[in-house]
């Protein structure tokens, strides 16, 4: 009878190690979804931050340099021919954990009858 509980404790304890091993195995894949999730955020947000630019510079045509929570925007307004120009907007920002500095550049060509 002693035998019969051994092995049954035996396999109990097999059986919590190696699922223990097995949730162990997905931290790291766990933690690696969540930084890439924060990352595609942030791209996200840059995105965003540059179109919202894009649209208030073509009323203004002025370049800017500003800082928006983490990101640093900066416009910039040049003639590219003669009654056309050129709108690019960078957005920058580092990347979290990571101290990779990322940016996203939009670009547009418009118009300008003066």
């Amino acid at each position: 009878m002693w035998n019969h509980k051994g092995a049954i404790l035996i396999e109990t304890l097999v059986s919590i190690f190696i699922i223990s091993v097995i949730l162990m195995s997905y931290i790291p894949i766990y933690s690696q979804v969540v930084k890439e999730k924060e990352q595609r955020k942030m791209y996200d947000q840059a995105i965003i931050l540059a179109r919202k630019e894009m649209e208030e510079t073509q009323l203004t045509l002025v370049s800017s340099t500003k800082q928006i929570d983490s990101y640093l925007v900066e416009v910039k307004v040049s003639s590219y021919l003669e009654n056309i120009l050129e709108l690019k907007v960078t957005v920058k920002w580092e990347e979290l954990g990571l101290g990779k500095q990322r940016q996203v550049v939009l670009r547009k060509l418009i118009y300008s009858p003066t």
